[in-house]
């Protein structure tokens, strides 16, 4: 008699991996566009996930409004800092290089 599997075990993959993507994984290997105009809607929801009492907070809207756009600019904004951490300069330093670089043209 063949054995059969069980359709609800978890092989060599977790649950989590299997159902969802990593956005801040796919920003730092450099798979994600920038995100331009969204600066103040992606400042709030640091805003709301930085607060003790988030309560699960979710986006919600019509197809087309953004919610992919302000979370790829979140993983975007996470990765930067990430890269900048681990070499050793702090994100005010790398802001005044960019500017520097774009005054000497």
């Amino acid at each position: 008699m063949p054995k059969t599997e069980n359709p609800g075990a978890v092989q060599d993959d977790t649950v989590l991996n299997r159902f969802t993507v990593n956005v801040t994984a796919r920003a730092s290997e450099g798979k994600i566009d920038p995100v331009f105009g969204r600066d103040n809607e992606i400042r709030q929801m640091v805003d709301i996930l930085s607060r003790r009492r988030k309560n699960n907070p979710i986006l919600v809207g019509e197809p087309g409004v953004g919610k992919t756009a302000l979370v790829e600019g979140l993983a975007l904004r996470i990765a930067e800092e990430m890269s900048l951490k681990a070499s050793g300069r702090s994100l005010s330093e790398h802001w005044i290089s960019v500017c520097y670089r774009q005054v000497l043209g």
